[in-house]
């Protein structure tokens, strides 16, 4: 069992290799700056990625990013292979891109939806990134630009330091509190119940299935929804309504009654 566990992983890990070098950079000339880069296209999406290292080793690059979007948002993660070595030929790299305004996208702090538009890893060809043209093309840029400082008018008034505030606990309680409404949650609630115990139950996540609450119905039903059909997981990476998913954590399970087997979906 332990041989083919390894196997089998080895086996992952070789396919993810080969899907990062299937989706490697091009050569791509800047028409307004004429740099020289090496250019990641999601075909998908039109989001693209360009990037210059200069001739010697060293952490600096240039990059330019394309989104196919105006509003929402579009990173790269530097860390698609869980490092980045400014000495190494090929670089893997990773993309989000979401086609939803973020709640405040002046405040860096905002929570971010989830990214539905689009996602992947890509390989950098670093070795061909690499140019003794850097240094003139890092001269290219300008000053980053000084934020206006919000003006004061003269009627204006301090706001107020809030006020501790007491949270009102209920005065109740229970023979046992089961935290997490997932598939075991659910269950353990439902058999400590059955003898007459009293079970609070807790669970943080929005419906899932439509007999719950669930909005996130299917185009072929509207009492179904992308929970309630069995094998439905992959589709949710693309799915329409991504309002459930999370906003703290990048798995999309914790935050739906149900929690992993209702975003597994059983397959």
């Amino acid at each position: 069992m332990k041989g083919a566990v390894k196997t089998s992983l080895g086996l992952l890990a070789l396919s993810l290799k080969a899907m990062v070098k299937a989706q490697q950079t091009t050569s791509y000339i800047d028409p307004d700056t004429s740099i020289a880069f090496q250019q990641y296209l999601h075909s998908g999406t039109g989001f693209a990625f360009s990037i210059a290292f200069p001739e010697a080793t060293s952490s600096d690059f240039i990059g330019q990013i394309t989104a196919p979007t105006s509003k929402g948002y579009a990173p790269v993660s530097l860390g698609g292979s869980k490092s980045f070595a400014p000495d190494s030929a090929t670089q893997t790299l990773g993309f989000a891109l979401s086609d939803k305004a973020v709640t405040e996208s002046s405040n860096s702090g905002s929570v971010l939806n989830y990214h539905a538009a689009g996602f992947g890893l890509w390989g950098v060809n670093a070795t061909a990134a690499r140019s003794s043209e850097f240094a003139a093309w890092a001269a290219l840029a300008s000053e980053a630009p000084t934020a206006p400082q919000p003006t004061v008018s003269g009627n204006s008034t301090t706001p107020g330091v809030p006020a501790n505030v007491t949270t009102t606990i209920s005065n109740v309680t229970y023979d046992y509190i089961v935290v997490g409404a997932g598939a075991a949650g659910i269950v353990v609630a439902q058999r400590l119940t059955e003898p007459g115990h009293s079970v609070h139950l807790l669970e943080r996540g929005s419906p899932s299935y439509f007999s719950t609450g669930g909005k996130a119905i299917m185009d072929w039903n509207a009492t179904v929804t992308q929970y309630d059909v069995p094998g439905m997981a992959y589709h949710l990476a693309t799915a329409k309504d991504t309002s459930e998913y999370c906003t703290d954590t990048a798995s999309q399970a914790d935050c739906a009654l149900g929690g992993s087997t209702i975003v597994n979906a059983m397959i």
